[in-house]
């Protein structure tokens, strides 16, 4: 990873993210379209969420239109999730059944479903490679291939190296931005506190932001719904710890001393809510003041001299990066971001939401990542705030 964040870096970078933002808008006005012909009855949202980011990440990555959102389902969706079902089973094993010789791969079904990714991976890194227009082409996967070809030695990426960042960006991709959204939704669903009112009126106020809204203007006019997203990542997220391992002895305690290649995990999640952390180091409690171990839509708020609003972006010196720290940042954070916004924004502009009548209570469980426990399942109403009614409310 150390040689290959070179190139997907810059493939994923702010600049570069703004030629993906088409094929954002592009899902989330299908996505749009899908939930007005089904509104008014109970719509598992987290089975669209998905069919959305699969196809977003699938346009992104190699320029395949799946279209998950109106044929309901795609090959490679379905065998993404027998991979994260096998993956889960795998992670919890008592030992690495799958590296048994000829049949420990398909023990737990997800053998036949790794092996078509790869197949149709591969296929798709070979068409790219051979393409002639390969330079002119907006795609990660096009990118990528040309920051490639213009390095030399250990710096060009291989063929096999180019197929298994491509998989992994489509699979960490579409499922981390799916659960955060699903547990986005439910959090405004679920809230009594006026939380939908303002975030739609937020969204309101951008009316052309299925349109024309650049890259810059919408992360900076929805301060509101990133505090949420962010909040949802620090508590509600799919990845509460990250595992690590150490080069050189490491001290953990007083006189605990890892040996260098000791593989640990860092609850994250867990220690963003301490209150007795390096001072430099802790969560803000927000506006609300709220206890760092509770979760607050608009702790990361922070009022302007002119009463507007602005979001705290997490860092290092707030004791929780949503994405990661160093050489380990998640490089489609820019995407996921925006992914996130544009679609949330997009369902609270059209639709009022509430939980089905006696929804189940939900909790996370630690799957391929942590994930709610049951299907969201939504009521969505055609909203009726005006755009004047909006400003006023914002």
């Amino acid at each position: 990873w150390k040689k290959d964040r070179r190139l997907v870096g810059p493939s994923l970078n702010r600049k570069n993210v703004r030629d993906y933002l088409a094929s954002v808008r592009l899902v989330s006005g299908r996505l749009m379209t899908k939930l007005e012909s089904i509104c008014d009855d109970t719509v598992v949202i987290g089975n669209h969420i998905l069919s959305s980011t699969v196809d977003i990440i699938s346009l992104v990555a190699f320029d395949k239109d799946v279209d998950c959102i109106s044929n309901g389902r795609s090959e490679m969706g379905e065998d993404l999730k027998r991979v994260f079902l096998g993956s889960q089973k795998r992670l919890l094993s008592p030992f690495p059944f799958w590296k048994i010789p000829i049949i420990g791969q398909y023990l737990d079904g997800a053998g036949w479903a790794i092996k078509r990714l790869e197949n149709e991976f591969s296929r798709l890194v070979r068409e790219n490679e051979n393409s002639p227009d390969i330079s002119e082409a907006k795609t990660f996967l096009a990118k990528i291939i040309s920051y490639s070809k213009g390095g030399s030695g250990d710096d060009a990426m291989s063929h096999k190296r180019l197929t298994g960042n491509l998989m992994t960006m489509f699979a960490a991709g579409s499922e981390t931005t799916h659960v955060t959204m699903c547990s986005a939704l439910h959090t405004i669903a679920y809230d009594k506190t006026g939380l939908q009112e303002e975030l739609a009126a937020e969204a309101l106020t951008m009316s052309d932001l299925e349109v024309t809204g650049g890259l810059d203007e919408i992360t900076e006019s929805l301060p509101r719904l990133r505090s949420l997203i962010y909040e949802s990542l620090r508590i509600a997220g799919p990845t509460p710890f990250i595992g690590l391992e150490n080069t050189e002895p490491f001290e953990l305690v007083p006189g605990t001393v890892l040996p260098p290649q000791t593989n640990f995990f860092l609850p994250w999640r867990y220690i963003s809510t301490l209150d007795n952390a390096n001072p430099s180091r802790l969560t803000p409690l927000g506006p609300n003041n709220t206890p760092r171990a509770d979760f607050d839509a608009r702790r990361w708020l922070t009022e302007t001299p002119d009463k507007g609003l602005v979001v705290e972006r997490p860092s290092h010196k707030t004791g929780f990066r949503p994405f990661g720290e160093g050489v380990r940042v998640c490089p489609g954070r820019e995407l996921a971001e925006i992914e996130m916004l544009v679609i949330l924004s997009s369902i609270l502009r059209k639709f009022e939401i509430a939980l089905e009548p006696n929804h189940a209570p939900m909790k996370l469980v630690t799957r391929f990542t942590e994930s709610p426990n049951v299907e969201i399942r939504l009521i969505l109403k055609p909203r009726k705030m005006s755009l004047k009614e909006a400003k006023r409310a914002d």
